[in-house]
């Protein structure tokens, strides 16, 4: 069912009463500002639910319980600042969630509970600063994360529990970290992501790559490095990634390399470009 650019503001308690063959509902840009009840939970078939580019900045947390089978959801371009705990407990089935372009500020060690099936989450220019370091804990099929255009640092957090954020998530294939505020890299922060392939760090502000900060990508294959002030490179940096084909390196500030940083590399594009 279609109900997009309807002008919705408020959907009734019962308003998919003995509905209960829909599989797709498309919400999106509306005038809805909250979610309360359980407006959906006749919806037990439903697989599609669609409530981008509305006005929402409230759910309550029984607003997606029963959806069982939901494999897509879309609530980005919204005006959410929090999402409750066990939100998503009964959507064990959900492959998308998209949260981009909202308000976001945190998210808890609860937010993602029951989201072992998730395979693509979008967390993009969401405003968010804090995460738990258990927040991603439950995603352990996730392949892609996408969190550019956000505030995280990354510095404190790492300090007290280093690289423990994405340490359950080994089966990830795509990790975006651009344009955040990211002035350090800990050692070992991605040791667990033996299984990643695209990872953009582009767009941050840090200054040096060591030697162990990459330990662990042994299938990564593009990386993105550009537009960080990066200035010094540590030789031995690069050295597990024997699948690395794509590094792009421009637009920084390094003045000198070792005859060792690319050695053993088999790269079909290196960009060194506006150092």
């Amino acid at each position: 069912i279609d109900l997009s650019n309807s002008s919705i503001s408020f959907i009734p308690p019962d308003f998919f009463k003995n509905q209960s063959d829909l599989q797709q509902v498309d919400l999106s840009n509306n005038k809805i500002s909250y979610l309360n009840g359980s407006i959906f939970a006749p919806l037990i078939n439903l697989e599609t639910l669609i409530l981008s580019s509305n006005a929402i900045r409230i759910i309550t947390v029984e607003v997606f319980r029963n959806l069982t089978n939901l494999m897509f959801l879309d609530l980005s371009q919204n005006s959410l600042k929090d999402l409750p705990d066990k939100l998503f407990v009964d959507n064990t089935n959900l492959e998308v969630l998209g949260l981009d372009g909202n308000n976001i500020s945190a998210v808890r060690r609860d937010t993602f509970t029951g989201l072992g099936s998730l395979k693509q989450l979008f967390l993009n220019t969401s405003g968010l600063s804090n995460i738990h370091t258990s927040s991603f804990a439950p995603l352990l099929d996730l392949q892609e994360l996408y969190l550019q255009e956000n505030n995280i640092v990354f510095q404190e957090l790492f300090k007290r529990i280093p690289g423990n954020i994405f340490s359950n998530l080994q089966n990830l294939r795509v990790l975006d970290l651009s344009r955040n505020s990211i002035t350090f890299l800990p050692d070992n922060m991605f040791v667990k992501l033996m299984k990643l392939e695209v990872l953009h760090l582009d767009g941050n502000s840090f200054l040096t790559v060591r030697e162990n900060t990459f330990i662990g990508l042994i299938s990564l294959q593009r990386l993105f490095l550009n537009n960080t002030g990066l200035s010094t490179i540590h030789p031995a940096s690069f050295v597990s990634m024997m699948e690395l084909k794509e590094l792009y390196l421009q637009d920084n500030n390094i003045k000198c390399l070792s005859w060792e940083t690319f050695q053993g590399l088999n790269l079909t594009v290196l960009d060194l470009g506006n150092n």
